[in-house]
């Protein structure tokens, strides 16, 4: 983005040039019209990048979630996490430019960082906390190993808000065409809590229905040795219509783990 108010036009110019050649633009059929603005011409080709940008977000995010709330593994939490958010950017930046490269997310990295040190623990605790409450009601407090599961829960939740934030900041990078300083491109905590709620309502919503229909298999093995996994196991319908699992981490793990015997 361009942080003189002279260089924004030439920087509209600039990205629309690439947008003439962007792949999903042409099958939106988004034509660069010379008798519109630059301004005029560069919101709409946003506008249509905004619609496929949402698919993104939400299947990293969505599948993120799950994929955390199941592996009951720090480190392996700490690999998915790391992967979806690299290829996360990557694809954020092959949608709106056509490529991406080792220097683009060193520079998502670097914004990453100082947008965390600036609001990052405020999120993540109010993000917990809620799905913590919602998860623990008085319908549900009764069902065994009920700490396990809020906690693998909340684990996939904060993996979520973090990508959000990913996400959110990497998009102001590459639609936004002028700021005035760095901060200008980091999303507020409200927006990145509100980005993960929204994209996760669905999962979070059927884990719940499924924690509550728990009361028959208390003594059942695999339920105490994975009871997320058995969860997201009464919801394989859902899950497996998301398709496969983001990176090459973890490529079909989830139709593995929920495959139909």
């Amino acid at each position: 983005p361009a942080k003189q108010s002279s260089e924004e036009s030439l920087v509209m110019q600039k990205r629309l040039k690439l947008f003439a050649k962007n792949p999903y633009l042409k099958e939106q059929a988004f034509v660069v019209d010379p008798a519109k603005s630059v301004q005029d011409n560069y919101a709409e080709a946003i506008r249509l990048l905004d619609l496929k940008l949402s698919e993104i977000k939400e299947t990293y995010l969505v599948r993120t979630f799950i994929s955390v709330s199941v592996s009951q593994n720090g480190f392996i939490d700490a690999i998915i996490v790391f992967s979806a958010g690299v290829n996360l950017v990557r694809e954020i930046f092959v949608l709106f430019h056509g490529r991406s490269s080792i220097r683009d997310l060193l520079i998502i990295g670097r914004h990453l960082y100082y947008s965390i040190a600036i609001s990052g623990s405020e999120v993540i605790e109010q993000g917990s906390e809620e799905l913590f409450s919602k998860l623990s009601t008085d319908g549900i407090k009764n069902i065994p190993l009920l700490g396990k599961l809020v906690s693998s829960a909340v684990d996939g939740f904060i993996s979520a808000i973090l990508l959000s934030r990913v996400a959110l900041l990497t998009a102001n990078y590459c639609n936004v065409t002028r700021i005035e300083k760095d901060k200008d491109l980091y999303p507020t905590g409200k927006a990145i809590l509100e980005t993960a709620r929204h994209l996760t309502r669905q999962p979070v919503a059927k884990t719940r229905e499924a924690i509550l229909s728990l009361d028959d298999i208390k003594s059942a093995a695999n339920w105490v040795a994975n009871p997320m996994l058995f969860v997201f196991g009464r919801t394989r319908d859902f899950v497996v219509d998301k398709g496969e699992v983001i990176g090459s981490h973890g490529k079909g793990l989830l139709q593995r783990l929920f495959k139909k015997r």
